[in-house]
């Protein structure tokens, strides 16, 4: 929140002069630069060169902000189950399961609107045929049509 409005009025006052005593300004302004060290401008001799490095830092930091943010529910959900949740609904991108505990599970993955793309049964040749549906019932059946209709557009 602090940082931000920094970053635009260094970026606001964007001076195209090449003068030496501006560059200088510029660098010197730069909110990041102890964060980056001296070598962040080494090599840039004029005000545009030294303008784009430094939004080049800043998009560097931004991408650190958003991966923070990630772990943001990880400081508001205490409990393990909570995020075990969080991370099997936004998260895993492929979950094993047997079909055994899937259909222990069901209910609360029907509870955490748990949705899938694919299904892979790999217990194929253990299970019955009929068993194979017990997976497949992991999610609501107008939830599925619901996604579906949401990737159409």
């Amino acid at each position: 929140a602090v940082l931000t409005p920094r970053l635009d009025a260094y970026f606001r006052h964007d001076d195209d002069d090449d003068d030496n005593g501006v560059t200088a300004k510029k660098k010197a302004s730069f909110p990041l630069a102890a964060y980056f060290s001296d070598a962040l401008f080494d090599g840039s001799e004029t005000s545009s060169e030294v303008v784009a490095v430094a939004r080049a830092a800043w998009a560097h930091v931004r991408r650190i902000f958003d991966e923070v943010a990630t772990y943001r529910p990880f400081e508001l959900l205490r409990g393990h189950k909570q995020r075990v949740d969080h991370l099997l609904t936004h998260q895993a991108r492929v979950v094993a399961v047997t079909c055994v505990r899937a259909a222990l599970a069901r209910r609360d993955l029907l509870d955490l609107r748990f949705r899938y793309d694919t299904l892979l049964v790999e217990e194929a040749s253990q299970i019955l045929e009929i068993e194979t549906f017990i997976p497949m019932v992991l999610q609501e059946p107008h939830q599925a049509a619901a996604d579906d209709d949401d990737d159409d557009e």
